[in-house]
């Protein structure tokens, strides 16, 4: 004969509670039915609290974990960005619509059309300005380019969240990627080839998506600046109803 071991487990409780109580009578059995389930109900909601707990505190642990990883690996290349905005000319930075719109995904290519092509070239001043880069110069980007193309894929694989990252430094990744655009270019076409530093495109994307859809960053207007001058580099597009619905949920949902 098979036993329903819940059935037995709670006459046998039953038996017990009135062996020790005989004061109870069985019309008391549903009080204390009722006590039990309670007393049953509490336990696991507390439980149910503490393992919330624990899971936070791990979560704010593992955060905090990444956050300083990502501030030792921007630390790291400090001095070549200080190099590069005290020695680069301005004039090298590119505009907003010279990056051709949405970059190339992260495992497809981009199609451009003859429009975008024209928009993307660089200025006749902007040639100019690359072909004075001295070698160390040259160096120096290359070593701003592959340090943020690893931080990037280390916010493109989940190892640093990405409202963490953009949060600390869009600002940083903007004037970077606006600067630096031209050398990477040029590497690409006729060293190495492929798609070398293209993590960048998407950095700076997700970086200027970033600053849209937070209010207070949309407001002002991004400038890369040397001891001498500034250049304006970026500008959020100027909002309306249906901009402001789409910043609202992106910011919701952490979709830059």
């Amino acid at each position: 004969m098979i036993y329903d071991l819940k059935v037995v487990n709670q006459a046998t409780f039953k038996c017990l509670v009135l062996t020790i109580f005989p004061q109870f009578k069985n019309d008391d059995w549903v009080v204390i039915q009722s006590l039990s389930t309670l007393i049953q109900s509490i336990v696991v909601v507390v439980t149910a609290i503490f393992a919330y707990r624990q899971l936070r505190q791990a979560a704010r642990s593992s955060q905090f974990d990444a956050v300083m990883r990502l501030q030792s690996s921007i630390d790291s290349f400090q001095d070549d960005r200080r190099r590069l905005f005290e020695t680069f000319p301005l004039d090298l930075a590119f505009s907003e619509h010279q990056f051709g719109g949405k970059p190339p995904a992260r495992w497809f290519s981009k199609k451009t059309n003859e429009g975008q092509r024209r928009a993307m070239m660089l200025t006749d001043k902007q040639v100019q300005e690359l072909q004075s880069l001295s070698p160390d110069q040259l160096d120096v980007a290359r070593r701003v380019i592959n340090r943020l193309n690893d931080i990037g894929q280390l916010v493109e694989d989940g190892f640093i969240p990405k409202d963490v990252f953009y949060g600390k430094y869009h600002l940083l990744i903007l004037r970077c990627c606006h600067l630096v655009e031209a050398v990477r270019r040029q590497f690409e076409e006729r060293e190495e080839g492929g798609n070398y530093g293209q993590r960048l495109l998407r950095l700076r994307y997700q970086a200027a998506r970033y600053n849209d859809v937070v209010p207070k960053h949309r407001e002002v207007n991004v400038y890369i600046r040397n001891p001498t001058e500034r250049k304006l580099i970026y500008r959020s597009p100027s909002s309306n109803p249906w901009r402001l619905t789409v910043w609202t949920l992106n910011r919701l949902f952490h979709h830059y």
